[in-house]
C-alpha cells in the first residue's frame, strides 16, 4: 500500500515540477497588477454561498508614507499595543523585511484557501477575540491608519468533492512558490 501511495504522490510532484512555471505565470502577472485597495470606512465584501466555493491564493500589500521606514517601524505598527501582541495573528518575520521606498506596495502576507473570498473577509474583519488565526487587519489600527492596505487574489476555480484533494495539493504548492518569490513580511517562516 505504501508503494502505491508513494507512486501517486511522486506522480503529483512530478506533474507539479513539469507545469509550475506555466501555472504560476498568470498568477504572478495578476499580483503585479494594481492591488485592490481596502477601505476601512466600510465592511469588506462578505461572500455569498456561490462565491464561497472559489479556491485560490491571495496576497495582502501595504504602502507606507515615510521615505525611511525600518523593521522597528513596521513592528511598532503591527503590534502597537500590548493588546495587539496577544491577538492570534501571524508573526512578523524580520529577516524578510525589505523596504522599497515611499509609495511602493510591499507584500506583507501570502495565503491560500479552499474558500478564498471568505478567507479574505476573515483576514480583514475578524475581531480580536476570534480564535481563528488571521491578520485581523481592522484590529491593527496603527497599521490601518499609517499605511494604505490592499489585496489581490487568484481563483483557480470551484472545489467539489471530486477535486478537493487535487485543489489542496495545487494551492499549497502555489502558495509555497509565491512565499519564496514574494517574501512576505508576515507569516510562515
Amino acid at each position: 500500500m505504501k508503494e502505491k501511495i508513494d507512486k501517486i504522490i511522486g506522480g503529483l510532484n512530478e506533474l507539479w515540477v513539469k507545469n509550475k512555471a506555466e501555472i504560476l505565470a498568470p498568477i504572478e502577472i495578476k499580483f503585479k497588477e494594481n492591488p485592490i485597495e481596502l477601505n476601512f470606512a466600510s465592511e469588506f465584501y462578505k461572500p455569498n454561498k456561490k462565491d464561497r466555493k472559489q479556491c485560490g491564493v491571495y496576497v495582502f500589500y501595504a504602502r507606507f508614507r515615510p521615505e525611511a521606514f525600518t523593521k522597528e517601524d513596521f513592528e511598532k505598527l503591527w503590534h502597537s499595543s500590548e493588546k495587539e501582541k496577544t491577538i492570534r495573528s501571524p508573526a512578523f518575520i524580520k529577516s524578510r523585511f525589505k523596504y522599497k521606498g515611499k509609495g511602493k506596495w510591499h507584500v506583507i502576507y501570502v495565503g491560500k484557501s479552499e474558500k478564498v473570498l471568505n478567507r479574505l473577509w476573515e483576514h480583514v474583519e475578524h475581531p480580536e477575540d476570534t480564535h481563528t488565526y488571521s491578520l485581523k487587519l481592522r484590529v491593527h489600527q496603527a497599521l490601518t491608519s499609517n499605511s494604505d492596505l490592499a489585496y489581490n487574489y487568484y481563483s483557480i476555480g470551484e472545489y467539489n468533492k471530486n477535486n478537493i484533494a487535487g485543489i489542496k495539493f495545487l494551492i499549497q504548492n502555489i502558495e509555497s512558490e509565491l512565499r519564496n518569490t514574494l517574501s512576505p513580511w508576515i507569516g510562515k517562516q
